[in-house]
């Protein structure tokens, strides 16, 4: 937290094998958020996900997510 604001940032990276444990490909992904506190029990929130491709897999591409929104905990 930095004040009423909060930071967060994750990164997973994942190595596929195939059935003889043979490397095939290595997935990162990526997440950033920001969330603003309105009150004690309300803030709004923005979101960046990256769903990154599959290493050495031509078929494979970044998937890219946005989200904004405002949550109110009762």
């Amino acid at each position: 937290p930095i004040g009423a604001f909060t930071l967060t940032a994750d990164v997973a990276q994942a190595t596929k094998t195939n059935m003889a444990g043979v490397d095939t490909g290595t997935k990162t992904n990526f997440l950033l958020e920001a969330k603003y506190a309105l009150s004690k029990r309300t803030f709004v929130y923005g979101v960046f996900l990256r769903d990154g491709k599959l290493g050495n897999v031509a078929a494979s591409k970044d998937v890219d997510g946005y989200s904004i929104g405002v949550r109110h905990n009762f």
